[in-house]
């Protein structure tokens, strides 16, 4: 299955029928300061993980522990959250991602591929383009394959825009 549009990928994951409805969408890294306006004109709700994550540490935390578990706990807590779209692309998740050792990376892509489950919202995470420490290319085939990729692209003055705003 080819990539396709944020707008197509948030259709199909929005459907009740499927158990994991998780996504990624590729960002060029000159863009990512606009792929929360893609998301909105796609029809996505957006959390800018590093934003939730900041407002919720306790008065004089000075430090923000990070680990699989604590990663996938807080994806866990937003996919559970009130959406009015059904679908909720997670904007900075590269930063939690960059933080991880290689292999908790793949357990996270594997859980989120395939363990995901049952969750009230689809989350649809948003990673720089050609980032494979972060996402490495074997998962972005296998994702590609599973027709849980969009991709978004630079264009100008426009900002940033996918298959369906051509």
């Amino acid at each position: 299955m080819s990539i396709r549009s944020l707008a197509d990928l948030a259709k199909e994951l929005r459907t009740t029928a499927k158990l994991v409805r998780t996504g990624v969408v590729l960002v060029p890294p000159t863009a990512l300061r606009q792929v929360k306006d893609a998301a909105y004109r796609a029809g996505l709700d957006v959390v800018d993980y590093v934003t939730w994550k900041l407002e919720r540490l306790a008065p004089g935390q000075r430090s923000v522990p990070l680990n699989v578990d604590s990663f996938l706990g807080d994806l866990d807590e937003i996919a559970n959250g009130n959406s009015v779209s059904g679908c909720i692309l997670i904007a900075n998740a590269d930063v939690p991602l960059a933080r991880l050792r290689m292999d908790e990376r793949q357990y996270v892509w594997d859980f989120l591929l395939n363990s995901f489950k049952r969750r009230r919202q689809a989350i649809v995470l948003a990673i720089p383009r050609g980032a494979y420490h972060l996402f490495p290319q074997n998962h972005e085939e296998e994702w590609t394959r599973l027709g849980r990729i969009a991709a978004i692209e630079r264009t100008g003055d426009r900002g940033c825009v996918d298959a369906d705003d051509r």
